[in-house]
């Protein structure tokens, strides 16, 4: 049966829009930003503030983890700090630290496996029966993979 909601009843449609958010790394512009929000909500550090070298180096880096890894970043050189002046050494200290850090395999596995079907859906234009070829996989099992990530390949149409 139907469910009994008037939205049901009057034969509404939600429409989903899906947002593509570019990486951190094509969008550094954004860093200092965001590091300042960041900064601005730790409230017993409201005062503290990055070095221009430390900034720098925040700019420079490698962003896999993207906002997520920015973020702890932030909040652990925040803690850290013993000044008001985050050093560009502390910075560094917490960007060799994150690199040493490896994610659960069923994590990588995961975001590899997101990546990939994006990857395919991008180069047939959101064609399920191309990417799914491209995959080596039937169509059937192509779209339960784009669910269970919760991709929609009509946005990849163009």
């Amino acid at each position: 049966g139907q469910p009994n909601n008037t939205l049901w009843n009057l034969g509404a449609k939600l429409d989903v829009t899906i947002l593509t958010v570019p990486a951190l790394e094509d969008r550094r512009e954004d860093i200092p930003l965001i590091v300042a929000d960041c900064l601005s909500k730790l409230s017993d550090k409201s005062e503290v503030q990055f070095s221009n070298k430390a900034l720098q180096s925040l700019l420079a880096a490698d962003w896999p983890g993207n906002v997520r890894q920015l973020l702890n970043v932030t909040k652990q050189c925040a803690r850290l700090t013993k000044t008001k002046i985050i050093s560009e050494a502390l910075v560094q200290s917490r960007l060799s630290n994150q690199a040493l850090q490896v994610q659960p395999l069923s994590h990588a596995h995961r975001d590899f496996e997101r990546n990939y079907l994006t990857d395919v859906l991008k180069l047939t234009n959101g064609n399920v029966t191309k990417a799914a070829e491209i995959a080596k996989r039937n169509r059937t099992e192509f779209h339960r993979l784009l669910n269970k990530h919760k991709i929609e390949a009509k946005a990849f149409r163009q």
